[in-house]
This record gives structure tokens, sequence and C-alpha cells, in this order.
């Protein structure tokens, strides 16, 4: 009767052991499901915030419209007011297919003076989506457009590109934001 009572004793425990061990099992294997079923919902979670950081990291506008830039260097606003185009300036030919002359407004919207070179220098205009960016020119008779805004201050002025005629132009640069993301912002708009 003992050995009995024993072995009875021990497919108990036994099944106890087992019977723990396959809820751990299945346990496990939700907890897989569900960790798969996470890495299955993460790429589209971090795609749509990747989009949302696409987004504020890039700007587009049109022309009349102010970007509010907040870049290492300061605050400042920055507005295309305007853009023509000039087959000829002071009595040279474009070397491409035209002159692109662009008026622009830049406000200091920081607490510090600010110099205008500063907040221009970046500024490239393209002939299309697909044409490398050009930086803006000065001939040999243009004043180039400086000197220092105090905070609050506007000026506005011109800034030529030499460029392929297009149906479409942008106007934009590439800062480096005061919280150290590269950021972007692009004018586009076409010259009747």
């Amino acid at each position: 009767m003992f050995k009995y009572f024993k072995s009875l004793l021990l497919l108990t425990a036994l099944t106890l052991v087992i019977t723990g061990c396959n809820s751990d099992e299945e346990e496990g294997s939700t907890n897989d499901q569900n960790e798969t079923d996470q890495e299955m919902t993460q790429p589209e979670e971090e795609q749509d915030s990747e989009t949302e950081d696409e987004s504020e990291k890039s700007m587009e506008l049109q022309m009349g419209e102010t970007a509010e830039l907040k870049t290492t260097i300061g605050e400042f606003n920055l507005t295309l007011v305007n853009a023509k185009k000039e087959e000829e300036i002071e009595g040279e030919q474009s070397q491409l297919d035209t002159f692109v002359v662009t008026e622009w407004e830049v406000e200091n919207a920081s607490d510090e003076p600010m110099e205008i070179a500063d907040m221009v220098s970046a500024l490239d205009m393209y002939a299309g989506k697909d044409d490398t960016g050009r930086g803006w020119i000065l001939l040999e008779n243009q004043e180039a457009w400086e000197g220092t805004l105090e905070p609050g201050e506007k000026a506005t002025g011109e800034l030529l590109f030499e460029l392929y005629n297009s149906d479409t132009y942008y106007a934009g640069m590439e800062y480096a934001s005061n919280d150290s993301d590269l950021k972007s912002v692009m004018w586009k708009f076409s010259i009747e």
C-alpha cells in the first residue's frame, strides 16, 4: 500500500509540474505573439512618426508666405516677396537661360542683433525639383545685401540667381535648428 501511495503522490506531483510548465509555455507563447504583433505594428507607428518628423523638418511655402526660423544663429522670419526673370542684368547675359531676381524680407525675431548676410547666406534656388541648387550671385556693380538688424527690425532686399528656364522654381535653404536638427524651408513658385 505504501508503494501505491508513493506512486500516486509522485504521479500527482509530476502532473502538477507538467501542467505548470505547460501553462508557462502557453503564456510565453502568448507573450511571444504579443511581441510579434507589437513588432509588426511598430514600423507603421514609426512611419507615422517619421512622416510627422519629416513635415516638422521641412516646410514648403508659396511666394508671400513667411517662414519663422529658429536656428543656431538666432531666430528670424524670412519671406519671399517677389520674383522676376531678366535675360540681362547690367549688360551681362545669363550663361544659363535666365537671371531670376528675388525680393526677400527678413525680420530679426531674436533678442540679439543679427547680420542680414547670416540670415540669407544659405539660400539656394532650383529650376524644378530635379535641378541642383545654385547659390545667389553678385555682379560687379551690385551691392551686397548686408547690415545688422536689431531685434524686431525688418529689411527688404534682392538676391540674384542664374538658372535654366522652368515652369516651377524652388528657393530655400537647409539650416540647423536651435535644437540641432537639420531642417529645410522651400518656397515653390512660378514666374509669369
